[in-house]
């Protein structure tokens, strides 16, 4: 389901898409080609609105995938929202194939173990912990300015370990995505 917001500029009446999205879960290529069949990539699906959306506009989603996870063919979901939006918060640490930039530790927007009275069984015992939120935006009209929260990196697989989500400091599985996006002036 997508949630879609229309909102407008007070001074210039300059409006502004929000959409909102949450993809179905799951860390596999199979669950990887089946977001993109039936939820991302097909008629209706979330790649085709966001290209025909009015400009400019912000994309913010739970994708339940992570930038580096492909389907087949070298298909994945960031690449097809980073071609319909023009642009991620993340641009900075990966490229449009999804790899990770040199020199730079990928962010984590998910990091927790699943107990054993979790309602995803098969995830029981598993450590998620990879970029799975993202905000896809337009480009032509909005510029990345800063991220409010540094995003969250860990060195390894052990360091992450330690500071599993959720916490009384963060009380969701997912830490905080928030950005400053700046509307350019509208000629260009």
């Amino acid at each position: 389901a997508v949630l879609s917001v229309r909102l407008e500029q007070l001074s210039t009446g300059r409006p502004l898409t929000v959409f909102g999205a949450h993809l179905s879960s799951g860390g596999t290529p199979e669950d990887e080609y089946k977001r993109l069949a039936y939820e991302v990539d097909a008629p209706g699906g979330l790649a085709p609105l966001i290209r025909s959306a009015e400009r400019p506009f912000v994309l913010a989603m739970d994708a339940n995938a992570h930038p580096q996870l492909e389907a087949d063919e070298g298909r994945s979901v960031w690449r097809s929202m980073l071609s319909a939006a023009g642009a991620s918060v993340w641009d900075a640490f990966f490229d449009s194939m999804g790899r990770e930039r040199d020199q730079v530790t990928p962010p984590i927007t998910t990091n927790k173990l699943r107990g054993p009275l979790s309602e995803q069984a098969t995830k029981i015992g598993k450590h998620a912990c990879c970029c799975i939120d993202h905000i896809f935006f337009d480009p032509k009209a909005l510029e990345l300015q800063r991220h409010v929260f540094l995003p969250k990196t860990y060195a390894s697989a052990a360091e992450a370990f330690e500071e599993l989500q959720p916490s009384l400091a963060n009380p969701s599985d997912h830490f905080p995505l928030v950005v400053d996006l700046k509307l350019r002036d509208a000629e260009q």
